[in-house]
C-alpha cells in the first residue's frame, strides 16, 4: 500500500495517449491519423540523456521519461499529449516487479501530424 501512494503522489502531470493508425489514402497510399485513447496522469522527467543528435547534427530531440499506471496496449505505436508538447514512445519498460507502473522512455517531435 506504501508504494501506491507514492506512486500516486508522483504522477502529477496529465498527458493524453493517442494511437497511430494507418489510413488509405485516395490514390491506394498509406497516411498516419492519431486517435486519443485516453487521459492518463504521468510523471515526466527529462531523461538523463537530454537532446541527442542524429545523423544530420542540426536536429536534435528532448528525450523524457515518462511514468504511467500499468495498462494494456502501450507500445511504439502511441505517442503522448503533453502541454503542447508531442513525446512519441520509443521504449516501454514493464517490469512486472515495480507494481503498478510502467516507464515509457520518449522523444519530443516537432509538431506534425506523422
Amino acid at each position: 500500500m506504501m508504494v501506491q501512494r507514492e506512486v500516486a503522489g508522483r504522477l502529477v502531470e496529465r498527458v493524453t495517449l493517442e494511437r497511430r493508425q494507418d489510413v488509405r489514402d485516395a490514390l491506394g497510399g498509406s497516411d498516419a491519423s492519431w486517435n486519443a485513447e485516453a487521459e492518463l496522469w504521468a510523471a515526466v522527467t527529462p531523461d538523463r540523456g537530454g537532446a541527442v543528435q542524429g545523423d544530420d547534427a542540426r536536429r536534435g530531440e528532448r528525450r523524457w521519461v515518462v511514468t504511467v499506471r500499468r495498462r494494456d496496449g502501450l507500445g511504439l505505436d502511441c505517442r503522448l499529449l503533453w502541454g503542447a508538447r508531442v513525446l512519441r514512445v520509443r521504449f516501454v519498460e514493464d517490469d512486472p516487479r515495480v507494481g503498478d507502473v510502467v516507464v515509457l522512455r520518449c522523444e519530443e517531435e516537432a509538431c506534425s501530424n506523422g
